[in-house]
């Protein structure tokens, strides 16, 4: 079977074209791809959502003024509310963020960042402290 030059030259050129598609293609799927892990949102993130009072510590009775309350948006802003060091009711803005079984929490404005393990059951968040070791037990309230 011989080919004229024309033919192929129209074969070569077929050739490069679906080349440069199976390229353009594959570019455009990587382009679309993302790898942002918000696209991928923590599965338990949605348990701590709403608005949480501190009920006990350690299995113990909270002294009023260690009342605490936080609340958990979506959006990973949120307020937490306690008595300041004059014994004054406060509310600061928050973010979060939970990674695995970590939840991380810290008052805008603030150095401080809080880290914690936590677990849930039913209407209860308990939140292990990691730097003292506290055992923070919250309820969920509407």
């Amino acid at each position: 079977m011989t080919f004229s030059n024309n033919s192929m030259t129209t074969l070569v050129a077929k050739r490069w074209q679906s080349l440069l598609m199976v390229v353009i293609c594959a570019v455009m799927a990587g382009a679309l791809t993302s790898c942002d892990e918000d696209d991928y949102p923590d599965p338990y993130e949605s348990y701590v959502y709403g608005n949480w009072e501190l009920i006990a510590i350690n299995g113990g009775p909270v002294p009023q003024y260690m009342d605490s309350y936080f609340t958990f948006s979506p959006s990973g802003y949120g307020t937490m509310s306690q008595y300041d060091q004059y014994g004054m009711w406060a509310t600061y803005d928050i973010t979060w963020e939970m990674v695995g079984n970590y939840l991380y929490v810290k008052p805008i404005g603030w150095v401080d960042l809080w880290t914690y393990t936590w677990s849930a059951q039913d209407d209860y968040l308990y939140l292990y402290d990691t730097s003292t070791g506290n055992t923070l037990t919250y309820v969920y309230y509407y």
